[in-house]
């Protein structure tokens, strides 16, 4: 099918719209990996100098240099709860922050466990930026751009180290002070980066998990176009709640599922327990015809949602049930069970 020239220039010139922008974005956000190459390669310039300031024996000079490893265990460790509760772009601008006051502090030291802290700060932003930056990139950028982008964050560390070689060569005339130089430099990158998470958007991903599926949808639509952004949203769609579905199975198999079998085969007397169990399997099986009956009619009516909110209300009513009315049989025999009946006679 030939569209008119217009039109096909509009959807180009879209096309490469939603490019420039993916790459924007993904540039700023690679961003963190020339601090995370530059922070981790400018320690090898600074150590001599180090050493010499603040008289450090071999075991203090490891851990000088290994102080940065430490927060990057750490921030690592945190990054996925923390990118889940506040998002990717909130957690990156922490880390933002944290590079940046890292190279200050380390810079302005005047005492070695102050050095040892800031740098310590410093792997906490490497290991929050490494662990969420391709994560970010991953789940912004068109699928069909996703490994051209993602990459392109190693190759901004390869770029910071060989910066931090470049910078430490430059520097080292400054002498005995050089050091300090050498980790205010970061601060600039550190500036740049804080800002440009200012103005790039959430990972639609993470908006959408959230609820805020309205918001997700700008999202994608700013960067991928109406028609990809509608693709991708439908696409997202099931796989949370497939998502959600697969919770419902997991405490569904440890609750409802085994313990209403177990139940209904243990609270009845023995003199009424095979004509009662019966009479309690065949409502139950009345129960999951009834949802199947009418499943589809109540999405139809009141929509995806509404028909989930009633399950959960019947889920709340049927708690309160057997919170306030059904009695606990664990650890009793079948006797005593039998004499709780007759005891409520």
């Amino acid at each position: 099918m030939h569209l008119p020239v217009g039109e096909e220039n509009t959807i180009l010139a879209s096309r490469k719209g939603s490019r420039l922008s993916a790459g924007i974005v993904a540039s700023v956000a690679a961003t963190s990996g020339l601090l995370f190459g530059f922070d981790t390669a400018v320690i090898n310039g600074a150590l001599v100098f180090l050493r010499a300031q603040f008289a450090l024996t071999d075991l203090l000079t490891e851990i000088a240099a290994s102080s940065l490893v430490i927060g990057c265990l750490a921030g690592a460790s945190i990054a996925g709860v923390a990118s889940d509760r506040i998002g990717r772009r909130k957690s990156l601008i922490a880390a933002a922050l944290l590079f940046a006051a890292s190279a200050l502090t380390s810079a302005a030291a005047q005492k070695f466990s102050q050095f040892c802290v800031s740098r310590l700060a410093g792997g906490l932003a490497i290991g929050i930026a490494s662990t969420l930056t391709p994560v970010y990139i991953s789940e912004i950028v068109p699928h069909n751009r996703r490994g051209q982008l993602v990459s392109l964050n190693q190759l901004a560390v390869v770029i910071g180290i060989l910066l931090a070689f470049f910078t430490n060569w430059q520097l080292s005339a400054l002498g005995s002070v050089s050091w300090r130089w050498m980790f205010a430099v970061a601060a600039v990158p550190s500036v740049g980066f804080l800002a440009g998470l200012l103005f790039i958007p959430e990972s639609p991903r993470w908006l959408i998990a959230r609820g805020f599926r309205s918001q997700g949808h700008g999202v994608l639509r700013s960067i991928l176009g109406e028609t990809e952004a509608a693709t991708e949203l439908a696409a997202i769609g099931p796989v949370l709640m497939f998502a959600s579905v697969l919770l419902y199975v997991a405490f569904f198999a440890v609750g409802l599922g085994p313990g209403v079998w177990v139940y209904i085969a243990e609270i009845f007397p023995t003199r009424v327990r095979g004509r009662a169990t019966s009479l309690a399997t065949s409502a139950l099986w009345t129960a999951c015809l009834a949802v199947t009956l009418t499943f589809l009619s109540i999405v139809h009516a009141l929509g995806a949602s509404a028909a989930f909110l009633l399950y959960a209300a019947v889920s709340l009513l049927t708690f309160y049930f057997i919170w306030i009315w059904v009695p606990e049989t664990r650890g009793k025999s079948l006797e005593d069970i039998q004499r709780m009946w007759e005891q409520l006679k």
